[in-house]
């Protein structure tokens, strides 16, 4: 991903289980959203869904589970 996600209704208050992506943005304000991404519960990006790691993100995209979580810390950027 190129840039930070913002998607769903922003909200100033609680994220609730109603179907709809809801987030919130850094100091309530929405404009921060553009530039930063929303924020969102981790409950929130999983859609409330335990059993599926797809949530909220785009097709072809998923939230990292422990397992590529590890794998993408053991990686090293070698430079020439």
């Amino acid at each position: 991903m190129t840039k930070n996600m913002n998607v769903g209704l922003f909200k100033n208050t609680k994220q609730q289980n109603n179907s709809i992506v809801e987030k919130t943005c850094y100091n309530n304000d929405s404009t921060n959203c553009i530039v930063y991404g929303g924020l969102y519960t981790f409950d929130e990006v999983m859609m409330y869904d335990c059993l599926s790691n797809q949530g909220i993100c785009p097709e072809c995209w998923h939230v990292a589970t422990k397992e590529t979580g590890k794998s993408s810390s053991n990686c090293t950027t070698t430079r020439t």
